[in-house]
């Protein structure tokens, strides 16, 4: 799972955004890779597979309201969101595996 952290760097949300990232890190162990990208004009965006699921400018918050376990818990909702078709996909994919496997024996 990709994870960007879109960061107003003027306005030094870098210890935020790498606050946040570790606490994502701590919270989905297995095959998260997080990003850190420089932007301006006070952003603060998190996406998951280039999909925002955190912003603080639709939030209308502050750069001191940006609270870890609502970051975290809006990753949580797109994964919960995306989880069944994840589990398709996958099944679908040893499925074709197997498929691939007989016809070559």
């Amino acid at each position: 799972m990709k994870v960007t952290i879109t960061y107003c760097s003027l306005w030094n949300y870098h210890p935020t955004a790498a606050r946040v990232a570790g606490s994502i890190l701590a919270n989905f162990l297995d095959g998260v890779e997080v990003s850190l990208i420089r932007g301006k004009g006070g952003i603060f965006d998190v996406a998951v597979e280039d999909e925002v699921v955190y912003s603080k400018q639709k939030r209308g918050i502050q750069k001191s309201d940006i609270k870890d376990a609502d970051v975290v818990q809006a990753v949580k909702e797109y994964v919960d969101k995306h989880k069944e078709t994840a589990i398709l996909a996958g099944v679908m994919k040893e499925k074709w595996d197997a498929m691939k496997e007989k016809a070559y024996l």
